[in-house]
């Protein structure tokens, strides 16, 4: 037995499926299935069985892919400390994220820590809903993820942004030179907020309702909002501040004073029982340090 067959067999173990495995593993099939057997035949032990067109893990090989993991986390593990000890940590880390949070958000965040932590670590960021990141980190496709939601009992999150409500509006508005607004200002102007059906926009909506503010259009993606701005010159977008695009000269972002914040607005979401990498320690001590909000 030799290393590449663990890989194989974890991969297989992982997807269930001969094809997609071979395809991840960018081998053929006959010998991804040759590998299999052949790990059967030396330890003596059926490691999966058939169901339909897919292949679940045994009794035994449940047992085995335990062990297996193990012991590739732990040659990873060393790999990573020797990779650090000279001053090049690397490898990839896939970043599951709702698509309104890489608008501005995550990728100044990565900036900053690239910053901060100098190393040689590649992030790919998935857009996805909030669903998809929280499964996707669940079975292995993404290593972390973003949402604006607490993750479920079987994932580990912590908040990293509180929610900071803030106007966007032309430069040249009356409203412009203010360095705080209260939503008084916002009565009689013509509104955009977030959609009903976005993570936020639910909120936003009552609590301009409540003070008799009507919203008069709404916005799904983020990057949109300078497109409505610049179409309608009188318009003012009530957004949280950690979903706007880049910054435009034309355009001024002024916080809210007297909307909430909500300290669980942003966070980051990991597997409790799957293996953490260097990378990933690496950038969660980064998190929790500098941006965790937890008590």
């Amino acid at each position: 037995m030799n290393l590449p067959q663990l890989h194989y067999f974890r991969k297989l173990a992982q997807l269930e499926h001969y094809t997609k495995a071979a395809q991840e593993l960018f081998i053929s099939q006959p010998s991804l299935s040759a590998s299999i057997s052949s790990m059967e035949e030396e330890l003596q032990v059926k490691l999966f069985q058939k169901t339909g067109r897919n292949v679940r893990l045994t009794k035994e090989g449940k047992e085995f892919y335990h062990y297996v993991c193990r012991a590739l986390d732990t040659l990873q593990e060393g790999i990573d400390l020797a990779h650090e000890r000279r001053g090049a940590l690397g490898g990839s880390v896939d970043v599951g994220c709702v698509p309104s949070l890489l608008a501005r958000f995550v990728p100044d965040l990565l900036t900053e820590y690239q910053k901060q932590c100098p190393n040689q670590t590649r992030f790919d960021l998935f857009p996805a809903v909030a669903k998809e990141v929280f499964r996707g980190v669940e079975d292995g496709t993404y290593d972390i993820g973003f949402c604006m939601s607490p993750a479920p009992s079987s994932l580990a999150s912590f908040p990293v942004a509180p929610q900071r409500f803030v106007a966007v509006m032309h430069r040249q508005d009356p409203l412009a030179s203010h360095s705080s607004l209260s939503l008084s200002h916002l009565a009689g102007r013509p509104l955009l907020a977030p959609a009903p059906d976005s993570p936020f926009g639910t909120g936003i909506r009552s609590l301009l309702e409540s003070q008799g503010i009507a919203v008069d259009w709404s916005f799904q993606d983020p990057l949109s909002i300078y497109g409505y701005l610049v179409q309608r010159k009188s318009m003012i977008a009530v957004t949280p501040a950690p979903i706007m695009p880049t910054s435009n000269a034309a355009f001024v972002s002024i916080p809210l004073s007297d909307l909430p914040r909500d300290p669980s607005f942003l966070y980051l979401v990991y597997g409790k029982e799957r293996h953490l990498s260097r990378p990933i320690k690496r950038f969660l001590e980064f998190l929790k340090e500098s941006h965790s909000l937890s008590s």
